[in-house]
């Protein structure tokens, strides 16, 4: 073969090296570098998966947070910890902006820092979901075994204990601790804005995994015992609260199947014995989306389970109320009475 005919080799993909594709022509000191987001259909796809995104979580966790100001009769015990869920959505979509922006402004982020927040504002918003749906069990479970000690809460302080329970600790997790427990990015000089070169393993598996794995398995426990007192013989609950701890269950359900493959692959290549590769790094991408569409089911679950939040997106977005069905007016009513008045008088004067 001639000199100038060099066979083209794939290079070993290497994560503590780059997160790239490198194409190396044997008998030469050229290396042609191939990233995996310098695909021509690659930044088209994202911006308009995240401007989509963006748009359902927006708009529909909105509609559910409007119809809680709005309307009285949604702001009770149980809906004030619900509507934490909500919250943290529409905080997770807006928070897709800086996304949308990098993807644009950016071909790659180069400076460690803006890379790290890039990574911090999928996982704060993750993190948040997670305690909120913990405390909603909290909730439920108090609800249902202890009905009197928790209508004797302190509505106030009840409310200030959640959202301190929800956002201190998401805060610490996914948005402080990264900024100060990271890896070093000196020896890189592509400074490649990858996941794996700039979180440390042991803050990727053994705090996200461990601390996602612990609050699942404390959820499930609290479900069981629910489970477990709902069907004694003894034991009498309101339909109204089974009702909403069955939809919490499919929020949950919802929740684990959306997020659990994304938790699963970071625990995963989190071991130092397993790398990323460009298909892999694709992979984790699409499980990111997955993991972020749960924000946009869960206003449709609300809407759906819940007849209260239904009514008043309703209204809301109609401006009418719904209307009811076998209802009579109460014009017809009025004619009703003042015909079967007349019919009584004449019987009598006849």
């Amino acid at each position: 073969m001639d000199a100038g005919e060099a066979n083209v080799t794939l290079a070993s993909y290497d994560t503590t090296e780059k997160s790239t594709d490198a194409l190396k022509i044997n008998g030469s000191n050229e290396t042609t570098t191939y990233y995996y987001y310098q695909s021509s259909w690659y930044k088209p796809m994202v911006v308009t998966a995240f401007i989509l995104l963006m748009t359902l979580i927006c708009v529909g966790n909105a509609l559910v947070l409007a119809a809680y100001c709005k309307a009285r009769r949604l702001r009770t015990r149980s809906n004030l910890v619900m509507i934490q869920l909500p919250v943290t959505d529409f905080i997770g979509g807006l928070l897709l902006v800086f996304h949308i922006v990098t993807f644009l402004v950016f071909d790659t982020i180069k400076w460690l820092y803006l890379c790290i927040l890039r990574y911090c504002l999928t996982i704060f918003p993750g993190m948040a979901t997670v305690f909120a749906l913990l405390m909603i069990t909290v909730e439920r479970y108090y609800a249902i075994l202890h009905p009197l000690k928790h209508r004797q809460r302190h509505y106030a302080k009840w409310s200030l204990v959640i959202g301190l329970s929800v956002w201190i600790p998401s805060s610490f997790v996914g948005l402080i601790l990264p900024f100060v427990w990271h890896k070093d990015w000196s020896y890189d000089k592509d400074k490649d804005c990858e996941m794996s070169l700039v979180l440390p393993e042991h803050y990727l598996g053994s705090l996200l995994c461990s601390g996602f794995t612990i609050v699942a398995s404390c959820i499930v426990y609290m479900y069981i015992r629910i489970e477990r007192a709902v069907r004694q013989s003894n034991f009498t609950v309101k339909e109204k609260d089974v009702k909403l701890s069955k939809t919490v269950v499919l929020i949950l359900a919802c929740f684990f199947t959306c997020w659990a493959p994304l938790i699963i692959m970071l625990g995963v290549f989190s071991s130092p014995l397993i790398q990323y590769t460009p298909t892999t790094i694709t992979i984790r991408f699409f499980l990111m989306n997955l993991a972020t569409l749960n924000s946009a089911l869960n206003p449709i679950i609300y809407a759906i389970r819940l007849p209260e939040f239904r009514k008043a997106i309703w209204e809301m977005v109609t401006g009418r109320k719904p209307m009811r069905r076998n209802t009579v007016s109460s014009s017809d009513c009025y004619s009703t009475s003042n015909t079967r008045t007349r019919s009584s008088v004449r019987s009598d004067i006849v």
